[in-house]
């Protein structure tokens, strides 16, 4: 009888290394999305004592992806523009819930935690805009030097990346109480999330379906609360906070990966019979080097 043996296409140490390092990114990134999500969930109810610590952590593990990426110039443009959004969002937060009035229809904290001010909200708020500007610069930067060399290849990345800068403009334009361009570029970017949800389903892309359908969600969350500040007198926070819930029920699946990815894997690679012998009796030293365990028990054995 002959011996005919089936060797893995690539070395698996190789393999579980790259695998390794691909989940620890998605891992952060996920994290990094769903306490920015916790960080406005609560600055939307109002209750500073949980979103000031959650923005901290969406803010550190921001730079953690770009310390990640530092030598990456296709990812470190976005990951800086994103950073500075976060840190925009976290200034405006600061300056609303500590020192800004609030007539919505939840309050749970009772905001102004501190003191109305209306000195330093005005000074805090200023600086928000100048954080929101220079971002946005950041990310459309990053659109012009990435995007010609990804449009075709990875629409989704793409899009994503004009969403983002999208939304900052929208922030840009609640910020300055611009309701006619924050509703028209909220809508524009609320049309490409659909599309990336389209994109990620026409790939099978699972885990990136639950992800673009958790940030849809958020982002609706986001344009509710923003239309209701504009035209209702800040009346359907309530609202915005049950369009939050829907989204951390699909990001927290995602996040713990209940959502069942298969990861594709390459056929295994037979190799020649005369590279090896064809003998019954394995060859010692193939079998010390490259054997599997279940060979290398026989070879043991023997």
């Amino acid at each position: 009888s002959d011996c005919r043996i089936v060797m893995p296409a690539l070395p698996r140490g190789k393999d579980s290394r790259k695998d390794a390092s691909i989940a620890t990114v998605k891992l952060i990134e996920n994290t990094q999305l769903f306490t920015w999500m916790v960080k406005d969930f609560f600055w939307l109810v109002l209750v500073p004592y949980i979103s000031i610590p959650a923005g901290l952590a969406a803010m550190w593990l921001q730079i953690v992806m770009i310390r990640r990426d530092q030598a990456n110039p296709s990812r470190i443009l976005n990951y800086v523009g994103l950073f500075l959004w976060i840190a925009g969002n976290f200034i405006w937060m600061i300056a609303e819930t500590l020192y800004d009035r609030s007539d919505a229809d939840i309050n749970m904290a009772g905001t102004p935690i501190l003191k109305q001010d209306s000195n330093l909200y005005s000074r805090l708020t200023s600086t928000t805009g100048i954080i929101f500007l220079i971002s946005m610069l950041v990310l459309f930067l990053d659109i012009c030097l990435t995007s010609f060399k990804l449009y075709g290849k990875s629409n989704i990345i793409v899009s994503e990346r004009f969403l983002s800068t999208l939304w900052v403009a929208k922030d840009i334009c609640w910020l300055h109480s611009q309701p006619t361009g924050a509703v028209t570029i909220g809508t524009i970017a609320l049309a490409i999330g659909l599309y990336c949800i389209g994109v990620a389903i026409a790939v099978g892309d699972i885990r990136g379906v639950f992800l673009a359908c958790g940030t849809e969600i958020w982002l609706l969350a986001m344009f509710i609360w923003m239309c209701g500040e504009f035209y209702t007198n800040d009346s359907i926070r309530w609202l915005s906070a049950v369009v939050f819930t829907f989204g951390f029920v699909v990001l927290i699946a995602n996040l713990l990966g209940l959502n069942c990815e298969k990861v594709p894997r390459r056929p295994p690679t037979r190799l020649p019979r005369d590279k090896f012998t064809t003998s019954p009796r394995l060859d010692r030293n193939r079998v010390a080097v490259q054997g599997t365990q279940s060979e290398r028990k026989t070879l043991l054995s023997e």
